[in-house]
């Protein structure tokens, strides 16, 4: 273990009562109702006879875990090596391993030296992929005594920049680690040398999510069917945004809206449903709704939570309205991006840091409510106009492919580490 990771393992241990009061103990219930099953296996992994030399994949979210699923599908048509998967949440981990592209999928290790270490000790891979970034300390040290390792689809976010130079001088010593630095933009290149990248490693590469897009996407059966009905679907949605949401709809008085709202946090379904029924208003679960709608299905609500992962691609391709939260509340925004290739009228909040460049790249052709008041403006604005709105979604449509190509360059810078 190297000095600087030595220090970082010390203050991380002497601050560990002060996180667990702070930070883990406010959502304990919420980390024991999404980890009990698989606590264990952050500290073991059970897998054995593992092929050496492969590549290892990690992400952190679902939508990390899209693009690795596609890279390993394009890496398939180059190498032989064996490739596995280390994902940070169950959710996502369900998803790749139904992908059935990886060799096997494990749920990534406690950042702690000595159990990171027994994990690549069965692992030894050569490469090591970082979607995004994931700055985990013992994992980048651990893995770069057998691999190489590079990043991909690199971004650093303008909220997390500030955070990051605190430990800028941690980090510039795990950046030596790293061969190969593949960013989404100019602006994430500047970050990168900022906090100690050398120049040379960084490369401006684009943002893979836009070739993903036009790969192969799962479908699923819904339960749900248009018959006369005009659709919202609220996806991606924070604490703070179902209430603007329902209100929008309410206020609508149109009797012909049925609203999907599918919180980011799956675990928040409940609380979602809750919500609504604290208000008199009749909803149903994703779950719920399958076994009640096979049993009557004269059955209607006016309001769908979605409590399964996977189906908001499929709940986009029947809406006439995408609203993609994480943006009316200061969170910086999620990847709406998926609605533009549906082609569907896109309205988000204002508030998009996490994706400055494409809300800047597509600012003319979506609608942006500058205040949850305004959002139910908004919807009536697109029913009252379905030609102008259709003309807009195509428009995105046509911009965002545009973008794509990027996958073909990334194949070629690595292919040396392959």
């Amino acid at each position: 273990m190297s000095f600087s990771l030595l220090v970082l393992n010390t203050i991380f241990i002497l601050t560990l009562p002060f996180l667990f009061f702070a930070f883990i103990l406010p959502n304990l219930a919420r980390y024991i109702k999404r980890g009990r099953k698989t606590f264990f296996e952050r500290f073991y992994l059970k897998a054995r006879n593992l092929k050496k030399g492969g590549i290892v994949i990690f992400s952190s979210s679902v939508g990390e875990g899209k693009i690795a699923i596609h890279l390993a599908r394009t890496l398939r048509k180059t190498t032989r090596k064996s490739i596995y998967a280390l994902v940070e949440t169950p959710e996502a981990k369900k998803i790749l391993k139904k992908s059935s592209v990886f060799d096997n999928c494990f749920l990534a290790p406690v950042d702690i030296f000595f159990v990171v270490k027994s994990f690549f000790k069965k692992l030894k891979p050569s490469l090591l992929i970082l979607i995004e970034l994931g700055i985990w300390p013992n994992l980048i040290e651990v893995a770069s005594k057998t691999s190489k390792i590079v990043i991909v689809n690199g971004r650093i976010s303008r909220r997390s920049f500030p955070r990051y130079r605190i430990f800028k001088f941690f980090i510039k010593k795990l950046f030596k680690n790293i061969s190969l630095i593949c960013v989404r933009t100019q602006t994430d290149a500047r970050r990168f040398v900022k906090l100690g990248a050398e120049e040379r490693k960084v490369f401006i590469t684009g943002n893979l999510k836009y070739d993903l897009m036009f790969s192969n996407i799962e479908k699923h059966e819904i339960p749900i069917k248009k018959e006369g009905k005009k659709i919202i679907v609220a996806g991606s949605t924070h604490r703070g945004e179902e209430e603007a949401v329902v209100d929008a709809v309410l206020n609508l008085k149109r009797d012909d809206v049925f609203c999907v709202i599918a919180p980011r946090h799956i675990e928040r379904a409940d609380e979602v449903k809750a919500l609504l029924q604290k208000r008199g208003i009749s909803a149903l679960l994703l779950s719920e709704y399958k076994n009640r709608h096979k049993k009557n299905p004269q059955t209607l609500v006016n309001f769908l939570v979605v409590d399964k992962m996977g189906y908001l691609m499929d709940f986009y391709r029947i809406a006439d309205i995408c609203f993609v939260g994480g943006s009316l509340i200061p969170h910086g925004g999620q990847n709406f991006l998926e609605a533009i290739f549906l082609k569907k009228p896109v309205c988000v909040g204002k508030y998009n840091d996490n994706f400055k460049f494409e809300f800047e790249f597509f600012k003319d052709d979506i609608y942006i409510s500058q205040t949850p008041q305004n959002l139910k403006r908004i919807f009536e604005k697109i029913f009252e106009n379905p030609e102008n709105a259709d003309m807009k979604a195509k428009r995105a449509y046509e911009k965002l492919k545009t973008l794509t190509g990027k996958t073909e360059r990334y194949l070629s810078l690595l292919e040396e580490f392959l």
